[in-house]
């Protein structure tokens, strides 16, 4: 692969089909990203899967002028966890590189 061609075809999805996902795949989506890196292995990210539209309208509400994500059969919450990091590099640091650990995998 090519990384700057990858890098060049990236896109924005915000069209979505109906179209039922499995949830294995899913779990291998899930699956494949736990091997993202992170700061000393910290892995401090937890996953909610989301497919009841009453839920996920309550998600959309935290998130401004995203209504589009209302259409995608199926919505993965990453959830930061910040205690270990916090535990291990102090507040500030903890923090910064918990919120970059999440932001990788995302």
């Amino acid at each position: 692969m090519n990384l700057i061609n990858n890098i060049r075809s990236l896109r924005s999805t915000r069209k979505y089909s109906k179209k039922n996902i499995q949830f294995e795949t899913i779990a291998d989506i899930i699956d494949i990203a736990r091997f993202s890196h992170s700061s000393d292995n910290l892995q401090n990210w937890r996953f909610i899967i989301i497919k009841d539209p009453e839920t996920k309208k309550h998600v959309i509400k935290e998130c401004p002028d995203q209504d589009w994500m209302l259409t995608a059969p199926v919505l993965i919450a990453v959830c930061c966890i910040k205690d270990e990091a916090k535990k291990n590099y102090g507040a500030d640091m903890g923090d910064l590189l918990a919120t970059q650990n999440c932001s990788i995998i995302t």
